[in-house]
């Protein structure tokens, strides 16, 4: 028991919070989209993610978050093109309007 106890210690010592993708990282990326636009692919609109609620928000953040922490990408996103918004835009932007512009 006091090897696991240790072992999350250690884990929780070690977090690295540049790893996590906030809310507020969400809504500032779900911000820039423009409406009526959609991926071309599964019919997925951008007026979904504008008009959604904020527990959906948490939810897209708590699951890029994992893909960070994880290091795994799913195999639907290697499909989506990146548009850069342009020079000021930041690399979260684009992950969250992939295959929307």
């Amino acid at each position: 028991m006091r090897h696991i106890t240790e072992r999350i210690d250690k884990d929780i010592s070690d977090f690295n919070a540049d790893c996590v993708i906030s809310f507020k990282e969400i809504i500032d990326g779900i911000s820039t989209l423009k409406l009526n636009k959609n991926d071309g692919h599964f019919g997925i609109s951008t007026d979904y993610l504008i008009n959604a609620c904020d527990e959906l928000y948490i939810h897209v953040s708590t699951f890029f978050s994992a893909m960070v922490v994880h290091g795994i990408v799913l195999k639907i996103y290697w499909l989506a093109p990146w548009y850069p918004k342009g020079k000021t835009s930041t690399v979260l932007t684009r992950k969250i309007t992939v295959g929307l512009h």
